[in-house]
């Protein structure tokens, strides 16, 4: 049966599957307009482009926040790197003993 070897990554949905999905997010982007959405997503924007200026506290707070996680990421390396050094040696300690007996 020559459609049994026929990979799945060959499959293409119809064009009337295609459509169908398509209209069902037309669909969804109509009733969230119905629903009041624009009004939402503009008082949101709006809110936003009024708070744009961030005061200094905040800004400096953002730059020592991202220091400090810097700063934890050098941690997290110097950590890395000892321990896969030591899983490999465990690993190829395995190897040797398996080979071994």
């Amino acid at each position: 049966m020559w459609w049994v070897s026929v990979p799945v990554i060959f499959w293409r949905p119809s064009k009337w599957l295609l459509n169908l999905q398509l209209d069902k997010r037309k669909n969804k982007m109509k009733n969230f307009l119905k629903n009041g959405g624009l009004v939402v997503v503009g008082s949101v924007a709006g809110v936003s482009a009024a708070n744009a200026a961030l005061p200094t506290a905040a800004a400096t707070a953002f730059t020592t926040l991202s220091e400090d996680v810097l700063d934890l990421v050098d941690l997290a390396w110097t950590a890395a790197i000892p321990i896969t050094v030591a899983f490999i040696i465990l690993r190829m300690f395995k190897r040797a003993a398996s080979s071994a007996t």
